[in-house]
């Protein structure tokens, strides 16, 4: 027995002493193996001479451009692959910085993100190559300024152009809902066009916000800061009755003031195309047949909202939506059913309920008051009344 016993503790111990090396191997190999990344490939040729920074281009996957980080924080995007060089003194002034020694660091990566101003974390392509520069302000570089007064005049994004308008060849704009940090619409000229138009693209009862920077060409080589102005436009109304039949003819009652209506179509692809219409019933087969991008075969989401003039574009309604159309399929907004509220004052049945037994208690008290307080007869003479005479 107490060999058979020995064995069977050095068993359990043995399975113990197993078990635990697993569970050890399992929860730090996974740590290990959780961790270890490939590290990212160099970004090669990276070189300062004079004011030009180089590097040469990088040639793996997954990248659209550089960033260039001044200082640690000062980052500037700078779009295309094929670029191999930037003027460092050219950023500097559009940054408006002293003269100094600046840190800098470039890499490669993919820099189309919603806003632009800098690379996600699983974004970056190439290690950060890092080096110093001497900038010396030169009076023959001029700083971009910011544009001026930057507001929302009806649906327009609009802005006055900076003091110095030295060096100024366009301007970039961004318009955003303000709660979720949504790009509405986002575009970049080359122009000094210093009003844009984008209504359509916006609903009622949400707040937006633009920004807006000057810059020295379309891509940005050197831009001013950014300006930005706030907007939020009140409904005048819901839609009502929207109803979508076989043939895809879309109607619904008209909305105050509205002049035209805009019909956002979202497919697969995530990308909104629009049709307007200046009436309350409106052929989208039709319609939707001479577009390019429409496919009678797939599912879109619609977003339908009123609007005051083309030159204006306020929007007068919240987006109504309607989720998952396809051509042919037919559509009926739901009758929203409002629960009764209940009328203040009692009811009919409430009342009587109090009534009833309160003449009751009022005829037993008089009853009472009389016959025991004024006769002063006892409850021996009440019974008395009720019983029968022999």
């Amino acid at each position: 027995m107490k060999s058979k016993t020995k064995k069977i503790l050095i068993g359990g111990m043995l399975a113990v002493a197993m078990l635990f090396s697993l569970m050890f191997g399992v929860f730090f190999g996974k740590a290990k193996i959780a961790h270890a990344t490939d590290p990212l490939p160099e970004l090669t040729g990276v070189y300062v001479e004079g004011d030009i920074l180089h590097w040469n281009a990088y040639e793996g996957t997954g990248a659209d451009g550089y960033e260039l980080v001044i200082d640690g924080d000062k980052e500037i995007m700078i779009e295309g692959i094929a670029v191999t060089s930037v003027n460092l003194a050219e950023k500097m002034a559009a940054s408006h910085l002293p003269s100094g020694t600046y840190t800098w660091s470039i890499c490669a990566g993919d820099i189309d993100d919603e806003d632009g101003d800098h690379i996600a974390l699983d974004g970056y392509k190439t290690q950060k190559k890092t080096g110093t520069y001497v900038y010396e302000k030169d009076g023959s570089i001029i700083a971009v300024d910011v544009p001026r007064n930057p507001r929302w005049t009806d649906g327009k994004v609009e802005w006055t152009q900076p003091a110095n308008t030295v060096g100024v060849s366009g301007y970039e704009y961004i318009v955003y809902e303000t709660n979720s940090n949504k790009i509405v619409r986002k575009s970049a000229t080359n122009s000094l066009i210093t009003s844009f138009t984008i209504g359509y693209f916006l609903q009622a009862d949400t707040d937006y916000y633009f920004k807006v920077r000057a810059r020295t060409s379309t891509d940005g080589y050197c831009h001013s800061d950014w300006v930005t102005a706030s907007v939020k436009f009140e409904s005048v109304g819901a839609f009502a009755n929207v109803k979508i039949d076989k043939d895809g003819i879309i109607s619904f009652d008209a909305i105050e003031g509205a002049v035209n209506y805009r019909f956002g179509f979202v497919g697969e692809s995530g990308v909104e195309n629009v049709l307007t219409a200046t009436t309350t019933s409106f052929d989208l087969a039709t319609a939707l047949s001479e577009k390019s991008w429409f496919d009678a075969n797939k599912t879109y989401n619609i977003s339908l909202v009123a609007f005051t003039t083309n030159s204006k574009q306020i929007p007068l309604t919240k987006a109504f939506t309607i989720e998952n159309w396809k051509l042919g399929d037919e559509y009926t907004q739901p009758v929203e059913v409002k629960t009764p509220v209940a009328k203040k004052g009692l009811s009919a049945g409430a009342i009587v309920a109090i009534v009833v037994p309160s003449v009751i208690v009022v005829s037993v008290g008089t009853f009472a008051l009389v016959w025991f307080v004024i006769k002063k007869k006892t409850w021996a003479d009440f019974v008395a009344l009720f019983k029968k005479k022999k």
